[in-house]
């Protein structure tokens, strides 16, 4: 973890998410989505600079993607069979 971050998890429908939260509470709040294929480590440059900015961020990993869960029902639907 970044100095100055901390991370939660909450559930819903089946499926845990993971989040890291960092900066003034009270500040803007800002959430900080990551690409295709990346994590919220992805976001650990600019989170300094943004928290010494006084805003309140909110760095989430999506369904599926790093420490977040995919619920064990989905499936990635199949492609034409050629």
């Amino acid at each position: 973890m970044l100095d100055g971050t901390y991370e939660f998890f909450f559930e819903t429908n089946g499926v845990r998410f993971h989040n890291v939260m960092a900066g003034d509470p009270a500040g803007k709040s800002v959430i900080l989505p990551h690409s295709f294929l990346q994590f919220w480590y992805g976001w650990r440059h600019p989170i300094p600079t943004l928290m010494e900015a006084g805003y309140r961020l909110i760095v989430p990993d999506q369904r599926g993607y790093n420490l977040s869960k995919k619920n064990q029902e989905e499936r990635v639907p199949a492609g034409p069979k050629i």
